[in-house]
């Protein structure tokens, strides 16, 4: 098993069995993700910043099931932020990656993609984004690529600011920036 460190945002951050593949069809390693994660934070992080996660994590790889996680965990180091969410029967302490060094963490974790809340924390009843999830029915991302340019196109049409992002998956998200100032319901 390999440790090795990562310096992301001033903090040094442990990686350990760096070695493991987590995508087995490219050779993509803990590391490597890390590695990632690090050299995208200045881009990524205004995007996450202040925003409750949901981490889906795949600690033996993507070739094997993985599973959701909204709470924190205890042994979450202190410097990963975190956000309690009310819910129907409690609340939930959710992390939140609002420096490069929690992204590294992360990795770490096995966790490959992080779900962002469409508000922020200190607001979580008013979100300031809008998500339309276009995702292929069949293996034809050429359909998704068509419905993405027309929904971006009628948005723009109404001048309303948004912007393509990939997903985790197979699709595209259409983010509208929304101004917070509407409630969910």
């Amino acid at each position: 098993m390999t440790t090795v460190t990562i310096e992301a945002g001033g903090r040094k951050v442990e990686v350990s069995n760096a070695d493991k593949v987590l995508f087995p069809g490219d050779g993509i390693t803990k590391r490597h993700l890390a590695e990632y994660y690090a050299k995208v934070a200045p881009t990524a992080l205004p995007h996450y910043r202040d925003r409750p996660l949901t981490l889906q994590r795949f600690p033996d790889g993507i070739g094997t099931d993985g599973f959701f996680q909204k709470n924190a965990p205890d042994h979450f180091p202190d410097w990963v932020a975190r956000a309690e969410v009310a819910k129907a029967d409690g609340t939930v302490t959710h992390a939140m990656a609002n420096e490069a060094a929690v992204l590294v963490y992360l990795a770490d974790q096995g966790c490959i993609t992080l779900h962002l809340a469409l508000a922020r924390a200190d607001t979580p009843r008013y979100p300031d984004r809008m998500i339309f999830d276009l995702d292929p029915s069949d293996d034809d991302f050429g359909k998704v690529q068509e419905v993405a340019r027309a929904v971006k196109q009628a948005l723009d049409a109404r001048g309303l600011p948004s912007f393509v992002q990939t997903t985790g998956s197979r699709g595209l998200h259409i983010v509208l920036s929304l101004d917070a100032s509407a409630d969910v319901d």
